[in-house]
């Protein structure tokens, strides 16, 4: 299978039904309309979710690209899925992690949830990219699993010893639900780890850490 949908009900009232790709070939099959028309466009800012209890950014929400007129989500969930869709998030949203909360009467629906530790408390947040005077998009480009990221090099060192089936036999067992929602992945070693946009002086990569989002600026 080339892409799936997921669904997730944590906008509400809205529900986030993302396109997720297990490989660059597929991503770039079916993306490639959607990076051609970024390409040479303007990065006006970045929208995260913030954890307000924990005065830090919450890595399992989409991160939302404002690119000139359009909004841009891009998504890293499990270890090989990447999703990138636009204008189906506009960073309005109330974000309702349990999905739980009623936005008519601002009250949480089932009482048990209202002190429960996964009732985060999160909001849209501008991230701080720095570089105000050279936001135009060169070149953006897939990110894949091979020995020269972190988690890759794990990854590709243990195929390397102890064979491919064994990791995907493992990996099977962390992520069961992937067998019923859609094909595994032939090498987890190639398979889709995020996206690297290129700037004139430096680069952006939004990539999977382990089954949540993480950003990095490199110069």
């Amino acid at each position: 299978m080339t892409s799936f949908i997921r669904q997730h009900n944590y906008f509400s009232p809205k529900v986030y039904t993302p396109e997720y790709f297990q490989t660059a070939q597929d991503f770039l099959k079916y993306r490639k309309k959607m990076l051609t028309e970024i390409t040479g466009k303007t990065l006006k800012y970045i929208k995260w979710g913030f954890d307000c209890d924990e005065n830090d950014w919450f890595h399992e929400i989409p991160i939302l690209m404002f690119i000139d007129n359009d909004v841009y989500s891009l998504n890293n969930w499990k270890l090989d899925e990447t999703a990138l869709d636009k204008n189906i998030i506009q960073g309005t949203e109330f974000i309702d992690w349990l999905g739980f909360y009623d936005p008519v009467t601002k009250r949480i629906l089932k009482t048990e949830y209202e002190n429960d530790p996964w009732n985060f408390h999160i909001i849209w947040k501008t991230f701080d990219i720095k570089h105000p005077h050279d936001r135009i998009i060169h070149s953006i480009t897939p990110l894949v699993y091979d020995n020269t990221s972190e988690l890759g090099y794990t990854l590709y060192d243990c195929e390397k010893h102890y064979g491919k089936n064994h990791i995907l036999d493992y990996f099977d067992q962390v992520y069961p639900e992937k067998k019923q929602a859609h094909d595994a992945p032939t090498s987890l070693c190639q398979s889709m780890m995020g996206l690297s946009f290129k700037f004139s002086t430096w680069e952006l990569r939004i990539s999977n850490a382990l089954d949540e989002n993480v950003i990095e600026i490199l110069h």
